[in-house]
């Protein structure tokens, strides 16, 4: 990640097999010969310590692309495993992203939906309250009944309290 202006970022040369830091050097930018001279120095010690560079690993920035292809010529140069796993994940995080857009535009309508439901039943049983006693229908004529009263509320459809179950 870029630094922001005045800040510094720390980079860190280290040798992957024994786990050694050989160095760090906060930059405030990370600039072709900033980090080209960063990578200079890491040669230096490489060969001041007798070892041989077979690997590079770093977030591919074109900064240390070019400046890692001039100082170790035909070394192989590898994306940090961190950073490439962040960069494949960008597409899906967008794609999921936009699903949950579309996802709640759905859910909004089905809001819509929802209230005229409910508001049609409020009609249907304020008109069935305003029938005179002799024209209701005959409580014969109802469903039997399996002894529990069925409630709806925002929880869902229960007889307990509304927390699920018939």
């Amino acid at each position: 990640m870029q630094p922001e202006k005045g800040h510094e970022t720390l980079y860190v040369v280290r040798e992957l097999t024994q786990k050694r830091v050989w160095f760090a050097e906060p930059l405030i930018s990370a600039t072709a010969d900033e980090v080209r001279r960063l990578i200079a120095k890491a040669k230096a010690w490489a060969e001041g310590l007798g070892k041989k560079v077979v690997l590079w690993l770093s977030d591919r920035q074109d900064a240390f692309v070019t400046g890692i292809a001039a100082e170790f010529p035909g070394v192989p140069h590898r994306y940090c495993a961190n950073h490439f796993l962040r960069d494949v994940a960008k597409p899906v995080l967008e794609a999921d992203s936009h699903a949950k857009v579309k996802m709640r535009k759905k859910v909004r309508g089905l809001r819509k939906i929802e209230q005229a439901v409910l508001k049609r039943q409020k009609a249907a049983v304020a008109s069935q309250e305003a029938v005179p006693v002799g024209d209701a229908p005959d409580a014969t004529a109802l469903p039997p009944s399996n002894g529990r009263a069925v409630r709806v509320c925002r929880r869902g459809v229960g007889g307990r309290g509304g927390r699920g179950g018939a």
